[in-house]
């Protein structure tokens, strides 16, 4: 047993830590809600750019291109136009595109549910500074355990990278009014 460790400080008041969890909480349901609107733009931009480009150049649309197909360059840009619609619509179908942009539009709508509510607790927790500790930690304990399962239902996503998350971060944390030099909440 590590004898460094110190005893637990039993004059920390219990509201302040409370706050303190909640900001935490808010705090982390609040940048998962905004990464899942990153991945989410991203999954929509993709789904909708390779579904209008399928359409446009696919075998039923043929005729639209009757007009270019007069020109030997035509023909050309048709053919360039018509393979990556087919390169887009494989990829669309094998990255599973639609299934990608569900789980991400529903993370979104659990996330943004959640910091809402996590939103709404802290802000009665700061209006009424003589709140009842035992029932705000239970509000607070089920809404982190909500939390923790909603996040364990999305998986790291490839279309956002590390660099997407630290500036999601930073644009979080200006939103908050959370400066560089500032620490804690």
């Amino acid at each position: 047993m590590n004898d460094k460790v110190p005893p637990p400080n039993s004059s920390v008041d219990p509201r302040s830590l409370l706050r303190r969890e909640c900001w935490k909480a808010y705090y982390s349901a609040y940048f998962s809600q905004l990464l899942a609107d990153l991945a989410t733009d991203r999954w929509q931009k993709l789904d909708q750019v390779s579904k209008v480009l399928v359409a446009l150049f696919s075998t039923g649309s043929a005729v639209a291109g009757w007009s270019f197909w007069a020109s030997n360059t035509g023909k050309a840009v048709w053919s360039v136009f018509a393979g990556i619609a087919v390169v887009l619509s494989i990829v669309q179908s094998a990255l599973g595109v639609s299934e990608r942009l569900k789980t991400m539009l529903d993370s979104r709508t659990r996330m943004l549910r959640l910091r809402l509510q996590l939103e709404t607790l802290y802000s009665a927790m700061r209006m009424n500074p003589e709140f009842d500790v035992v029932e705000t930690k239970e509000k607070l304990e089920a809404l982190q355990h909500e939390y923790v399962e909603a996040a364990a239902q999305v998986p790291k996503d490839w279309i956002y990278t590390s660099r997407d998350e630290v500036n999601v971060q930073k644009a979080l944390n200006r939103k908050l009014g959370i400066g560089v030099n500032q620490h804690g909440n």
